[in-house]
């Protein structure tokens, strides 16, 4: 596939609600180290944030590439020459803080603010 016939790297879908997610500042919590060591950490609760850190560690664009005529995104995921997603779904119960019933939500990371 050359560039001209790729599809759209960032779906939207016309009508879908839209539940913006806050971009999540780095900070100290949670701790690298613990990560590692099964029962190192305490789960976090399902909330709006912890859901957009999730999604921004795994999913987000962390910066642009141009040349002329070409334009791309890189993703906090990278590549070795594989497609990694630039979108991704998730299938989930109430979210306290962003909706009051299971839903399936679809990341648009170019929807971060």
């Amino acid at each position: 596939m050359d560039w001209k016939t790729q599809l759209d790297l960032f779906r939207q879908f016309e009508g879908a609600r839209i539940f913006p997610l806050k971009l999540v500042s780095v900070g100290p919590e949670p701790p690298y180290g613990p990560a590692f060591v099964l029962g190192g950490l305490d789960p976090a609760p399902l909330t709006a944030t912890s859901v957009a850190r999730l999604l921004q560690d795994a999913l987000a664009l962390s910066a642009w590439k141009e040349v002329p005529g070409n334009r791309w995104s890189l993703r906090v995921n990278p590549s070795s020459g594989n497609l990694h997603p630039t979108e991704g779904y998730l299938v989930s119960g109430p979210i306290t803080g962003l909706h009051d019933e299971a839903a399936i939500y679809h990341y648009a990371p170019t929807s971060i603010r």
